[in-house]
């Protein structure tokens, strides 16, 4: 009688995931109040030019008609640079990375555990509902049935090596073997 693989549970590294998403938050704010001064400036701009052509020898009225384009991109950049920096505000559980769970997921002989927002904490899904497991650049991907998820539009699950307490070519080798190599890391 073969011995049972024993499970490998993948945990997140809290830290690892609040430096990685407070990098994130300062990239994004850094981003937004870009697009806030782009708009100040195009919109100053546009008014300066507005201006000195009403005011200049040849006041053409038409001429306002051409500025109508410059004046909606920056209102369109100062909107959108004013609507980034709220939802960043708005966000701050996520960047102190409140909603992080102590395991990402299980590795067991069954299928994965992964964590989920369930009153019991975890889903466990079969390993017939899992299609792959790619090994990309910055993250591991596991693709799902369709259905497979709490989530029904969900059809993978993706973890960045970074907040991972496990090397990928460990899981990698443990999902293969615990799957009955049902499930090859691509």
């Amino acid at each position: 009688m073969t011995q049972p693989l024993p499970e490998l549970v993948v945990s997140i590294d809290r830290e690892a995931a609040i430096r990685l998403r407070s990098s994130i938050r300062t990239s994004k704010t850094v981003s937004a109040w870009i697009f806030i001064a782009l708009g100040l400036v195009g919109i100053a701009g546009t008014i300066t030019v507005l201006i000195s052509a009403l005011r200049g020898p040849i006041s053409n009225p038409v001429f306002v008609v051409f500025l109508i384009a410059p004046v909606v991109v920056a209102v369109a950049l100062l909107a959108y640079g004013v609507h980034q920096v709220r939802l960043v505000a708005r966000q701050g559980a996520y960047w102190r990375a409140e909603d992080l769970p102590e395991r990402a997921f299980v590795v067991t002989a069954d299928g994965l555990h992964v964590a989920s927002d369930e009153p019991s904490g975890t889903q466990s899904i079969p390993w017939e509902s899992v299609v792959g497991l790619r090994l990309l650049g910055r993250k591991l991907e596991f693709t799902v049935i369709p259905g497979a998820l709490t989530e029904r539009a969900r059809t993978s699950l993706q973890y960045g090596y970074a907040m991972l307490d496990q090397d990928r070519a460990v899981i990698a080798q443990a999902v293969r073997q615990l799957s009955g190599d049902r499930v090859i890391a691509q």
